[in-house]
């Protein structure tokens, strides 16, 4: 396992890395971890996941191909309408329902 790449991230003490992997069975395969930093135990592994090289290429293709901040800006985001809500007789209880999606 050799380390590709390290960031920091926007949480106090956290970073992300990028390690080359080699399965078992010979296969290569890059890991993205979610990583916290604790004083007694220094940096653990919070979150995982493997892509092997088809899914990589899949991922370089599509970052390659496409403008991360348009897509961003323009992407659906679920909103709440407080006016829907129903108040109900049992402990004053409140049914929402389900989140919408707005387009811009």
């Amino acid at each position: 396992m050799a380390t590709l790449f390290t960031t920091d991230t926007d949480e106090k003490n956290g970073r992300i890395q990028l390690t080359h992997c080699h399965e078992n069975n010979g296969e290569s395969m890059l890991r993205i971890e979610q990583q916290s930093w604790a004083q007694e135990i220094g940096w653990f592994t919070q979150k995982s996941i493997d892509l092997d090289p088809s899914q990589l290429k899949q991922i370089r293709n599509f970052l390659q191909t496409n403008d991360l901040e348009a897509i961003n800006q323009n992407r659906p985001t679920l909103t709440f309408s407080p006016k829907k809500t129903k108040k109900t007789a049992e402990d004053q209880a409140y049914i929402i329902p389900f989140p919408t999606i707005a387009t811009a």
